[in-house]
């Protein structure tokens, strides 16, 4: 081959080459800037944060920062089921309690 012919082709090459390297980096997954317990202990940024958050759920909805600041409302709101008292379930063949005769209806 000539040449002349090689020069455009090398260019050709060489920009196909870092098209395809510039495309195929992956980006960096954002990082939460506080993890749900630090919202929980900072309230005044936790609301901050909340604030702007739901003013824009659009573009926020998946910000770690925004899933986030939800789940510590969300556990702000019910509580850690860590400090849930124990259910007293009834076991089966324990006693049962009479129906209320309030609620059936009468005919």
């Amino acid at each position: 081959m000539q040449l002349a012919t090689l020069r455009p082709l090398s260019i050709i090459g060489l920009a196909a080459t870092l098209a395809l390297s510039a495309c195929s980096r992956e980006l960096q997954p954002e990082k939460a800037m506080y993890t749900v317990d630090e919202y929980l202990a900072k309230p005044d940024v936790m609301a901050t944060k909340l604030h702007e958050c739901a003013n824009n759920p659009g573009e926020l909805r998946n910000n770690p920062d925004c899933v986030n600041v939800k789940e510590a409302v969300k556990r702000q709101g019910i509580g850690s089921l860590d400090k849930l008292r124990p259910l007293k379930l009834s076991t089966p063949g324990a006693a049962t309690a009479e129906p209320d005769k309030g609620s059936q209806r009468s005919r």
